[in-house]
């Protein structure tokens, strides 16, 4: 039982949060809230790795008292006054520090100062020279017009890797395209799914689950593009890349039970893709399982990049799952959450932040795909790292032809072995592109390091060791 000053018969601890709240949010700073949780269950939560939310337990208290009621009502009052000046002392010595977040928030301070189970890799290279890989397209096919051909070069025959893909065609000229760009390849593609225009994604997520009760309790608090276009409040297409991520693992599944052996590796590839450059080899990335390399590391908050990933086959397994997770483990999905968007809520404009109810759980979030996938591995214990990526990703559209809004994002044509592509150019695409032209370049003399995979994301350490004809070697 906690031990609350009050005077009436029955007192709710949180009436005197609120009080706290109203002189200065009192909770993101006065370490009550913080003993309350941190005590209890915090250390055990973070220990065994269950993500159990915040445990602020809330109880009703009988107190007994001999003062009248007239006295009692006037020391309620004094202590409301001392708690509000309390809070605006408290506020004022804060400012400018970022140990408060939004209200309900109540262990800021051990959240700020814990690890996720995910953490940084160290590169120290695998044991093994050749290693068991399967590569997995997906996204829109209609792009492997353009990127076919470099997938095939830099990534499945540079890894001698067994191909997978799970692909959406907008219309039937999309399906006959993404036929004949797959088949005009000599490419032993292992299994290939391709879903059409009339593919229903959300009743999909609802087979997944053989229910409804996971949408009800998401629709409520969670928006954003990662989930769209699932219910409102979701933008984009999150969702079909979320399965796209499903069907590859079965389908992989599928044919290691049919080999009798699982793969060591899976290097998932946009289709959108085009590599410049050889794909990092298998000899370079750790061996200790789980772990997970993803590209373009200009990545605002705690995400990470989304437009690809190598993977060890437990980190795998870990990135494939958030459709399942999402279906059938609804409610630690939305305690992982809530423990996540925590860490960073204050870095985040203010439409973004995570808002919370007293008792930690989440009262709305907006996520995006590299937030959910980040959260993803984190809670999964799979330790993650940046690696350079030797390709860029091209237009949704065509730049000679296109006009006005239909261009969307911005794009500009980019020069490449097979003649002139549209690249995206907008944010961190611009910076992507700038780092495959220059990879290419040093690549084209200079073999894949140890140094390289290190140092490679930095584009001035890269441009360097060109302009120099200095080759990195370990």
């Amino acid at each position: 039982e906690h031990s609350v000053f009050a005077c009436t018969a029955f007192v709710h601890p949180f009436f005197i949060l609120r009080l706290a709240h109203v002189g200065g949010r009192l909770i993101s700073s006065v370490p009550i809230a913080y003993k309350v949780a941190a005590k209890r269950k915090y250390r055990k939560m973070i220990e065994g790795n269950s993500f159990r939310g915040f445990p602020v337990t809330v109880t009703k208290i009988k107190l007994e008292t001999k003062l009248s009621p007239r006295r009692c009502l006037y020391r309620q009052l004094i202590g409301a006054v001392v708690l509000m000046a309390m809070g605006i002392v408290a506020l004022r010595s804060m400012a400018g520090r970022n140990d408060g977040v939004e209200f309900g928030q109540a262990m800021v301070k051990t959240v700020e100062q814990a690890k996720m189970p995910g953490e940084e890799l160290e590169f120290s290279g695998s044991k093994s020279t050749k290693r068991d890989t399967a590569v997995c397209l997906y996204g829109r096919g209609g792009r492997l017009l353009h990127t076919m051909g470099s997938i095939q070069r830099y990534v499945i025959e540079e890894l001698d890797a067994d191909a997978f893909a799970s692909l959406s065609a907008l219309n039937e000229a999309d399906f006959q395209l993404i036929t004949d760009r797959l088949s005009a390849y000599a490419i032993n593609f292992t299994d290939v799914l391709v879903f059409g225009r009339d593919f229903d994604v959300k009743q999909w997520f609802n087979e997944l689950s053989n229910s409804t009760v996971w949408f009800r309790k998401l629709e409520r608090v969670v928006k954003g593009n990662f989930c769209g276009p699932l219910w409102k409040g979701c933008a984009d297409d999150g969702a079909y890349q979320l399965h796209h991520f499903h069907m590859c693992r079965e389908i992989i599944r599928k044919a290691e039970a049919k080999r009798g052996r699982r793969y060591e590796i899976v290097s998932f590839v946009r289709a959108d893709s085009y590599f410049r450059a050889p794909h990092v080899p298998t000899r370079l990335l750790n061996d200790t399982p789980p772990t997970c390399y993803t590209y373009a590391p200009e990545m605002k908050y705690q995400g990470l990049g989304d437009l690809g990933a190598v993977c060890t086959r437990e980190g795998a397994e870990v990135f494939m799952d958030g459709a399942r997770e999402l279906t059938t483990e609804t409610d630690k999905f939305l305690e992982r959450l809530s423990y996540f968007m925590l860490r960073d809520n204050r870095q985040r404009p203010q439409w973004r932040r995570t808002l919370y109810f007293p008792d930690g759980r989440i009262r709305s979030s907006f996520v995006i795909p590299e937030e959910y996938l980040k959260m993803r591995l984190d809670s999964g214990g799979v330790a993650s790292a940046v690696i350079p990526a030797t390709f860029f990703t091209v237009c949704r559209y065509n730049l000679s032809t296109c006009s006005g809004e239909q261009c969307g994002l911005p794009c500009s044509w980019t020069e490449t072995k097979d003649g002139n592509l549209d690249a995206r150019t907008a944010h961190k695409f611009q910076l992507m592109l700038d780092k495959s032209i220059a990879l290419e370049k040093y690549l084209d003399r200079c073999p894949w390091s140890m140094s390289l995979l290190r140092d490679g994301n930095d584009l001035r350490i890269v441009e360097a060791m060109t302009r120099q004809d200095f080759c990195a070697m370990d």
